[in-house]
């Protein structure tokens, strides 16, 4: 009996020994765990409470957490963490988790170029080598599967140190009711918060006996600018703003991983891109793209909208290059590294050719707004209202409509259909009406180009297109309503054209210029371009207008232009003759259409063929005077060899030498006598053009102005009596 009673105390203290072991054992576990932590694992670690729940085979510990190295700074922690294990599934040889609970876990992870915060932590490769053999083997008996995975209020933060970048997750939670070796199929959903009023959700399914997944993921107002700093190696950027929103479905097959269908929509509220300089380059209330099926398979892109609404464009010219220009720097760079690099390799891979369609894409309330600093005064002008839309792009239709809409800075509108080709671009039509906009506004360009600034006018433009690859038929209609310039502002950058007068020429009697300027060409002939070819013949008819202005002068008065360019005059002439006064009538003419216009008379001469005239003419007049000689009343009808006169001449001349007749005429007067006569002739000829045009035609002061020559230094070619005509406007 003694015996038996000793064996019941000895199974009895056992038992209580065993009960107190068990019962201590998770807070031995944790005193243990804590206190040799950093001979463990290598970094110092909290845990509160750990419970072991031996009838439930649950696991559960709270409030743990994970130090840097530096033993201040937190790498992992969590409030709560709950396990419960199914060991009864063990008898099928299966490892089973009936539940797994991680309640406000946080996570920061922090990346140095190629090293992280976590790198310590992780044992060298060699040291868990495992056999192949024995790792093959366990994977062909092992069974396992995963419950109610739950993941509540996480919190994950990554550093990028190199970039000064750090991306927050909040309000992380994961929802996952099964993952299993032989399951058919696994449902899980997980939801998280990015910034401070960003939220990811994702659903995923996956059915492996079929071997097809489906995941739909979504975000709502996402902030773009946490990834900036990810941007700052491509483009000079200093802020991305905006809301990403977006609802994707990617459904693909687990064996063949090229197998992935995408459809949804992605959106962004509020976009902004700011250069590098604080300036904005990019703005919309929103861009949105409504997917229909993304085949990455087979590359086909589908996509049923694409819709920007109300996007500010800022375009900003400067001298060295545009605000755009400097923003793509680092991404031109490359480009051109990379074409370099190309343009060595020989090798070509095919691939699945691509194919691509967009139902419709449309702008809906855009504006450019356009600075240009390279004048000599800044630019500013804005393009707004900007209506778009293009229907059916995909490379095999021949006729894409495009449609636009474009307001102009004060008034004015610009409207125009188009169909383009993208397999064949030569393959295009085109109608297009630019109406009433405001000239006065792009004064800057007519002051640096032309030296005279635009005080008023209305730009109307008309144009036509029919375009293919043999065959090009433009038709342009160009009219300007009451286009008037400013006086000159001596910009030096200013060309010596007479634009100003050319445009003043061929304005009509309502004070308005119209120009119908067909254009043809053949798009198949090696350097052709449409824009230049247009602009091309529209300068080579103003230049012409401009340095031939005759020509649109003569067609005001029927009359040939060089009439009205040279007025001549014979030797000796003073005054006006009847064809004279006729041509000076249409000039008068011509006046009373372009009152701004400036006629110049320049009177040409030879001075030593006009004294000598002059000489002769006064011997002439001085023989007919003192002989009378019958039927001879104007001194150009002695001859030279009138046996009278040169017996009168030679007892008039004492001059025996060998010079010829005229010579002697000349040396027969005095030379003061001469040169006053001349200058008294010069004078008179100049009085007949300016009393005529004044007192006779009634023509104003300013229209007229008479001017000298350069006796000295005028070449031979102006050695002709007579008053060359210049025109130019006031």
């Amino acid at each position: 009996m003694r015996n038996i009673k000793k064996k019941h105390y000895v199974f009895g203290a056992i038992i209580i020994v065993l009960f107190l072991l068990l019962f201590f054992l998770s807070s031995i576990i944790k005193n243990y765990i804590v206190k040799n932590s950093e001979e463990l694992i290598g970094r110092k670690l909290q845990l509160e409470e750990l419970h072991i729940n031996y009838l439930k085979v649950q696991i559960t510990a709270r409030n743990f957490t994970l130090y840097e190295e530096n033993k201040k700074d937190t790498f992992v922690y969590f409030s709560e963490f709950l396990l419960n294990y199914d060991p009864w599934k063990m008898i099928r040889n299966e490892y089973a988790v009936s539940q797994i609970r991680l309640v406000n876990p946080y996570v920061y992870i922090q990346q140095n170029g190629e090293t992280f915060n976590f790198d310590d932590l992780i044992p060298p490769a060699d040291s868990a080598q495992v056999p192949q053999d024995t790792i093959a083997s366990e994977e062909e008996n092992v069974k396992f599967s995963i419950r109610n995975i739950d993941l509540q209020n996480g919190e994950f933060l990554y550093f990028d140190k190199q970039i000064d970048n750090l991306l927050e997750f909040d309000n992380l939670n994961l929802e996952l009711p099964l993952i299993a070796w032989d399951s058919r199929s696994s449902e899980m959903g997980v939801q998280f918060s990015i910034g401070e009023n960003g939220l990811v959700h994702i659903d995923a399914e996956i059915n492996q006996q079929d071997a097809q997944y489906n995941i739909n993921f979504g975000t709502e107002d996402i902030q773009l600018s946490s990834f900036t700093n990810y941007l700052k190696d491509y483009v000079h950027i200093s802020d991305f703003k905006g809301l990403l929103q977006s609802e994707i479905s990617i459904k693909g097959d687990l064996k063949q991983v090229d197998h992935i269908f995408i459809s949804g929509s992605i959106g962004i509220d509020s976009l902004g891109i700011i250069d590098d300089k604080g300036e904005t380059l990019f703005a919309a209330k929103s861009v949105s793209t409504l997917l229909d099926s993304i085949d990455l398979e087979n590359n086909r892109f589908i996509i049923d909208k694409i819709h920007v609404d109300r996007p500010i464009i800022s375009v900003v010219l400067n001298k060295e290059m545009t605000n755009w220009e400097s923003f793509l720097i680092p991404i031109l760079s490359d480009t051109l590294e990379s074409a370099s690099a190309d343009s060595i390799a020989t090798e070509t891979i095919e691939e699945e050719p691509l194919f691509y369609k967009i139902d419709t894409i449309s702008i809906n309330t855009g504006q450019i707004l356009l600075t240009d600093n390279t004048l000599n005064r800044e630019f500013k002008y804005s393009l707004k209202d900007i209506e778009v839309q293009i229907n059916d792009l995909y490379e095999k239709n021949d006729q894409i409509p495009l449609n636009f809409s474009i307001g102009f800075n004060n008034e004015g509108k610009y409207t125009a259909e188009t169909f383009f080709s993208i397999n064949n671009p030569k393959n295009f039509t085109y109608k297009g009406i630019i109406s009433k906009i405001d000239l006065h506004s792009f004064s800057p360009y007519t002051e640096y180009y032309l030296g005279y600034p635009i005080v008023s006018g209305l730009f109307n433009y008309d144009c036509e297109v029919k375009m293919t690859p043999q065959k090009l038929k433009n038709d342009n209609h160009i009219l300007v309503e009451e286009m008037e310039f400013g006086k000159n502002t001596k910009d030096a950058t200013a060309v010596k054209l007479p634009v100003k007068l050319a445009l003043y020429l061929i304005k009509d009697a309502n004070d308005n210029v119209e120009i119908d300027l067909p254009v043809t060409g053949n798009p198949s002939e090696p350097g052709f371009k449409l824009g230049p070819l247009i602009w091309k013949t529209f300068g080579k008819f103003i230049v012409k207008t401009a340095t031939q202005p005759f020509a649109s002068l003569a067609k005001l008065v029927g009359t040939h232009p060089e009439e009205l360019e040279m007025i001549p005059f014979d030797y000796t002439q003073d005054s006006l003759m009847n064809d004279q006064r006729k041509v000076l009538d249409k000039i008068a003419q011509i006046l009373t259409k372009k009152e701004d216009l400036i006629f110049s008379f320049r009177q040409e001469v030879s001075v030593e063929d006009e004294l000598m005239l002059l000489a002769e003419k006064r011997v002439k007049s001085i023989y007919i005077t003192e002989k009378t000689p019958a039927n001879i009343t104007n001194w150009k009808q002695v001859s030279d060899n009138d046996e009278k006169f040169i017996k009168y001449f030679t007892k008039l001349s004492a001059d025996t030498t060998n010079a010829y007749v005229k010579q002697k005429y000349y040396n027969q007067i005095p030379e003061t006598e001469l040169k006053a006569e001349f200058e008294a002739l010069y004078k008179n000829r100049n009085d007949s053009i300016h009393q005529y045009l004044i007192k006779n035609k009634l023509c104003s002061e300013s229209s007229i102005k008479i001017s000298n020559v350069d006796f000295a230094n005028m070449p031979q070619e102006l050695k002709n009596p007579g008053f060359r005509v210049e025109v130019s406007v006031k």
